[in-house]
């Protein structure tokens, strides 16, 4: 069983690819601030020379769904609230490996601190994203 913070369509976002889509959303744009030169697709010879195409100043804004916006703006206050717990539990498992008990209680808080750390990180790569999506709007 695994459970999905939100509501039944937080659910279908996430199952359906929202975070992956919010990811390349991200990178999309963060290829758009990098100028490039491109050939024109119909280059016209110059001296022997193709002839080359400026980008755009501005990159096209994408628009986000009014619905989305705020599903996302949801997203990144449950994210949040994640976030605090897993570093309260987190300093939880910090402490209690002050204290030593056995090498098999040792070993099951590491590994479980070990695992909320890892569940941060992804959580907050997450909440940059979609916080990053949410800017751009």
């Amino acid at each position: 069983m695994e459970i999905f913070p939100g509501n039944y369509e937080d659910y279908l976002w996430r199952i359906q690819g929202g975070a992956r889509q919010v990811a390349s959303i991200i990178q999309s744009q963060s290829e758009n601030k990098i100028p490039e030169r491109r050939l024109d697709p119909s280059p016209v010879a110059k001296n022997g020379i193709l002839s080359e195409t400026q980008p755009s100043a501005e990159p096209k804004q994408r628009r986000v769904n009014p619905i989305k916006l705020r599903q996302m703006k949801e997203r990144v206050h449950e994210i949040e609230e994640e976030i605090t717990k897993l570093e309260a539990g987190i300093v939880e498992c910090e402490q209690a490996l002050q204290s030593f008990v056995s090498a098999q209680e040792t070993a099951r808080i590491t590994s479980l601190l070990e695992n909320r750390r890892s569940d941060l990180e992804s959580l907050m790569n997450e909440w940059e994203e979609v916080s990053a999506v949410i800017e751009s709007t």
